[in-house]
């Protein structure tokens, strides 16, 4: 039996119901696959860009760390000379030139100049130490307070590693005796001893701290010169600490009765405990 056909406007709205859900179906579909192209996008994208980003994370890391010592190697904000090797040769010319007249005007004369300086090295090296002034080991105090003061306020000291725990035990403790020869005992056979008049001599109290202030200066401007080509001895916190080392240096030699051991195993020890617990191989190794 026929069902009677329903009023005109309910065919209508029937066909009308269809066709929507027809095109929401569609447009349910289009943004389905748009989201899934958007994310295949956004993955290549991502995927393009993370080398750059870990490129440019790894440069703000380093550029911290420098930060944290003051600056790259060497410390860009306290260099004292440009690295151009006339500057190192006109440190070397004043070096010598102020050696020269240092030991002339002490042994009154070019020609007396090796004998003088044959004899200082000589009696330098077999006298033995004795017990230090109470003068000196107040000037050694202060030195190392106003150094240590300085080296961690400027940042060319980084904090402490005990050396019996580094990276490579054996390189810290190996290059210890090396550091007791060189720089410590070389150098203070050089700037203190063949420099420096021994009390024995005779010599005025003026002429010795004439004498005094011009190694200082002489001992300084050693680390301009052209032997020195890193970056980190131009730096002046090195030279400020230098300074106060050759300070160090001078008040030990004369406290000590003008023996060469005791400021050479200051000397060396003082530069080794920088290089090795300070921080100072950063300062070498990023040069």
């Amino acid at each position: 039996m026929d069902m009677p056909a329903g009023p005109p406007g309910d065919e209508e709205a029937g066909r009308a119901g269809r066709h929507g859900s027809g095109v929401a179906g569609g447009a349910g579909n289009g943004f389905a696959e748009v989201q899934a192209r958007l994310a295949v996008m956004t993955a290549s994208a991502a995927s393009s860009a993370w080398p750059a980003q870990a490129e440019a994370w790894a440069g703000a890391a380093a550029a911290s760390s420098r930060a944290s010592r003051g600056g790259a190697a060497g410390g860009e904000d306290w260099q004292v000379l440009p690295p151009a090797l006339a500057w190192r040769a006109a440190a070397s010319a004043f070096e010598f030139l102020c050696v020269g007249l240092v030991l002339g005007l002490q042994s009154g004369g070019l020609k007396e100049v090796m004998s003088t300086m044959y004899g200082r090295l000589y009696w330098g090296l077999l006298q033995l130490p004795s017990p230090p002034s109470r003068w000196s080991l107040w000037l050694l105090l202060g030195c190392a307070l106003v150094g240590g003061s300085f080296g961690a306020a400027s940042k060319i000291f980084t904090g402490f590693a005990p050396p019996w725990n580094p990276v490579q035990p054996w390189t810290a403790w190996g290059c210890l005796p090396v550091m007791l020869l060189v720089p410590g005992l070389l150098e203070e056979l050089w700037f203190r001893v063949a420099l420096l008049p021994a009390t024995g001599e005779g010599t005025s109290e003026q002429m010795v701290l004439w004498s005094a202030f011009w190694a200082l200066a002489i001992f300084i401007a050693y680390h301009l010169n052209l032997i020195h080509a890193r970056a980190v001895f131009r730096d002046g916190r090195l030279l400020v600490l230098a300074a106060l080392l050759g300070v160090a240096c001078t008040g030990i030699f004369y406290g000590c009765g003008c023996s060469v051991w005791p400021p050479a195993v200051l000397h060396g020890a003082a530069v080794w405990f920088w290089i090795f617990c300070l921080g100072g191989y950063d300062f070498f190794d990023d040069d």
